[in-house]
């Protein structure tokens, strides 16, 4: 292309102001990779079984049916004897759900918004469906952003959505239930592509054009 310097110098010099402002912006995009990936330890499912209010001193596989092929059974995470005895020889116990809850194994999370809320058996779809939510609000922001930042400036609006990306962000950890969970969320992702949008055409175009550095 001919003449390319002189078409781009409105963009100004890749000098030592251009490549300070660009890392610090490229700072605040590392908190959206670990919201990306956070799902997969906040979301985690330990393994389950049906609490039983009792065994007396029995092996909880008494209580509990097993399930799954030869070689990989496992007790049941959905299931437990109706009845909670042993039956007779030759015939099996009548099953139910989980009437008095789960216990979830902490050998490896002590705590997921899976064993918060028990989400776990007819309510598993919830945990995935959360991280859904985030990208619904990814959605939402991307229509909405750019018209904001084109009215009140990509500067207000890349330090606005900072402040509420970090106090929603707080105000999802701090949730009493999957609903409230979710809702937060939904305008986590919102603020978080509203800020890297704007931080990244703040990233390109330099505001101080006439400046050398």
């Amino acid at each position: 292309m001919e003449n390319y310097e002189g078409i781009t110098s409105f963009l100004g010099e890749w000098g030592r102001f251009q490549k300070c402002v660009f890392f610090l912006l490229s700072l605040t995009f590392i908190p959206h990779g670990y919201l990306n990936l956070s799902m997969v330890f906040l979301a985690a499912t330990p393994q389950h079984h049906c609490e039983v209010s009792s065994t007396n001193g029995e092996n909880i596989s008494d209580y509990i049916p097993h399930e799954g092929t030869i070689g990989d059974r496992a007790l049941s995470r959905c299931r437990r004897y109706k009845h909670l005895n042993r039956s007779a020889a030759g015939w099996a116990n009548e099953t139910e759900g989980c009437l008095d809850g789960w216990r979830f194994s902490a050998d490896t999370y002590k705590s997921t918004i899976v064993t918060e809320w028990s989400l776990v058996c007819e309510d598993s779809w919830k945990a995935p469906f959360a991280s859904s939510v985030l990208f619904f609000g990814v959605m939402a922001g991307s229509f909405i952003s750019g018209q904001i930042s084109d009215r009140f400036g990509r500067k207000l609006v890349f330090f606005v959505s900072l402040v509420l990306l970090n106090t929603f962000a707080l105000l999802q950890a701090l949730s009493s239930s999957w609903e409230w969970y979710c809702t937060f969320y939904f305008f986590v992702g919102m603020a978080r592509t509203s800020s890297y949008i704007s931080g990244f055409i703040l990233g390109k175009v330099n505001p101080f054009p006439s400046q050398k550095t």
